[in-house]
């Protein structure tokens, strides 16, 4: 099972950090997937700010046109699979394409992005996409 690389301001990259996602029922792997550095986060939040700084400098219709369409595409579409004989279910925001390679968009906000790393790992959100990229790896 390759690892699943990791979507870094644009760009799918690995990392020399693996991390294992096992299942919560039975401990067994269930995918692996690449702990972003913190040159990788700097550049990802980076990216953030020169996407922001772009849509800031469209015009209010243009940036209500892209909103609408992006709303739009977020229909929380469940994905089912099986595995070892147990139903399984993933519920992302939207399954889309991103430069050739099938992706998750799942959204997720905080109120300080100094302490998301903390609140990311605490609320499983690394198991989270594993589990989904797992998921859309047995539908596709």
């Amino acid at each position: 099972m390759e690892p699943q690389k990791i979507l870094v301001a644009g760009v799918w990259e690995s990392s020399p950090n693996l991390v294992e996602i096992r299942s919560p029922f039975d401990g067994h792997l269930v995918s692996t997937t690449y702990l972003a550095t913190p040159e990788q986060v700097e550049r990802a939040a980076a990216g953030s700010v020169t996407g922001f700084e772009a849509m800031r400098k469209l015009g209010a219709w243009e940036r209500g046109a892209i909103l609408r369409t992006t709303a739009a595409k977020i229909i929380e579409a469940s994905m089912f699979w099986e595995r070892d004989g147990v139903q399984c279910k993933g519920r992302p925001d939207m399954i889309t394409e991103i430069k050739g390679r099938p992706a998750i968009v799942d959204l997720k906000t905080t109120s300080d992005f100094s302490k998301f790393d903390h609140k990311f790992f605490g609320f499983g959100y690394d198991k989270q996409a594993a589990w989904y990229t797992y998921g859309l790896e047995q539908i596709t």
